[in-house]
């Protein structure tokens, strides 16, 4: 990509911790040997990415397909459903309008049959439209039902912590799993 990363000033964002994808990016777009990159323009004040340049940096280019991407092998959801359950938690499908671009409701199936237990029905991933699909979709299934902002700090400044579209005729769904998760 011929972007500059300095290394040292990666090592001091991570803190020690392992880097990820957007303190990457973060580190490339305040170099200032990068200033002037086409691939970065986007991403700087003006661009068409600039409303949330470290998270979009991440989409764009550590995302699947993307030319940083890198495959990673998970445990078998089944199994990952298993460690969840046996430590007393309750699996929940987090925004699957992020990660899945279609047959909602089949995948959802699948995952529910394989002991899943709620759907993230509320997220800033997902429409309006996807929202009332997936509630009514999940209610329909007697699981749980739940909401997330999916807030990441300064990776994503557009979104606050709480910040979900639910409303009050869902409420009691999403109390429904609270008190499942407070039990």
């Amino acid at each position: 990509m011929k972007f500059h990363l300095d290394e040292q000033r990666l090592e001091q964002v991570c803190g020690g911790a392992i880097p990820q994808e957007e303190q990457m990016g973060e580190v490339i777009l305040d170099d200032p040997r990068n200033d002037g990159h086409p691939l970065l323009m986007p991403y700087r004040p003006g661009g068409e990415r600039a409303d949330m340049p470290l998270i979009n940096f991440y989409w764009d280019f550590f995302g699947p397909g993307k030319v940083c991407y890198m495959p990673v092998i998970y445990p078998a959801m089944s199994r990952m459903v298993e460690v969840i359950r046996h430590n007393g938690g309750i699996p929940i499908l987090a925004h699957i309008g992020a990660n899945v671009k279609q047959d909602h409701t089949h995948v959802i199936d699948e995952m529910l049959k394989i002991g899943v237990m709620g759907v993230e029905v509320f997220s800033s991933y997902h429409s309006p439209e996807l929202a009332s699909q997936l509630y009514e979709f999940t209610v329909g299934r007697s699981a749980f039902v739940t909401c997330g902002s999916d807030f990441h700090g300064r990776n994503k400044p557009k979104i606050e912590v709480g910040q979900c579209a639910y409303g009050p005729q869902h409420i009691g769904e999403i109390r429904r799993f609270v008190a499942a998760a407070s039990a």
